[in-house]
């Protein structure tokens, strides 16, 4: 599947991360949104490019069949942060298929020492 990038970082569906938290990248690709849909939501064509070492779970939180899946990922390495990551696509105009990816980090926790008092040692 050929494709164009229009990366770009947005803050518009996922209102409520800081606009820092989320990634989107647009691509047009040579491919009918029923291929495109395929190798997106079948877990062994999704393998390909999105391992389900890089998923929370291989089992998608969201899906509406042909136009949008959800899956969550996970870190390898502590602090396993979690992420969201939403595929959409769309019929492109002139043929093809207009693929959207937003990758939302969840909200960052507080490190355990944070907050906490500071205290100076005399040498």
């Amino acid at each position: 599947m050929k494709k164009s990038d229009d990366s770009e970082h947005s803050d518009g569906e996922n209102a409520d991360l800081e606009p820092s938290a989320v990634i989107q990248q647009r691509y047009r690709l040579d491919a009918s949104v029923g291929k495109v849909w395929r190798a997106i939501s079948v877990p062994a064509l999704r393998e390909h490019w999105l391992p389900d070492l890089e998923l929370a779970s291989p089992d998608p939180i969201h899906s509406v069949p042909g136009q949008e899946i959800r899956y969550t990922m996970r870190e390898a390495q502590p602090p396993f942060l979690e992420s969201e990551v939403t595929l959409h696509i769309a019929p492109a105009p002139g043929g093809g298929t207009i693929l959207t990816i937003i990758h939302a980090a969840s909200a960052a926790s507080d490190a355990a020492n944070d907050g906490t008092a500071v205290y100076m040692c005399a040498a």
